[in-house]
């Protein structure tokens, strides 16, 4: 998840369910996002993909590496 920050004047209140997640900020102009704005937000989120695909296959390993059941519940 990404929170794309593209607001002119700000807002009232943020949703508080978003949490701890990546944020990006880009100034939309009048017709819209550019194409540099555009190619911001494609590269932050696949390096958000790429984190969580790692971190994912990383944890498969450790398990296989220390004998641990596959259907453990880690908390990060």
């Amino acid at each position: 998840m990404l929170g794309v920050d593209a607001l002119n004047e700000g807002e009232k209140r943020s949703l508080p369910y978003v949490g701890n997640v990546p944020t990006s900020r880009v100034e939309p102009n009048a017709n819209g996002l550019t194409e540099a704005d555009c190619e911001h937000i494609t590269a932050a989120l696949l390096t958000e993909v790429l984190q969580r695909t790692y971190f994912e296959k990383h944890t498969e390993n450790l398990l296989d590496l220390f004998g641990l059941p596959s259907d453990l519940t880690i908390m990060s």
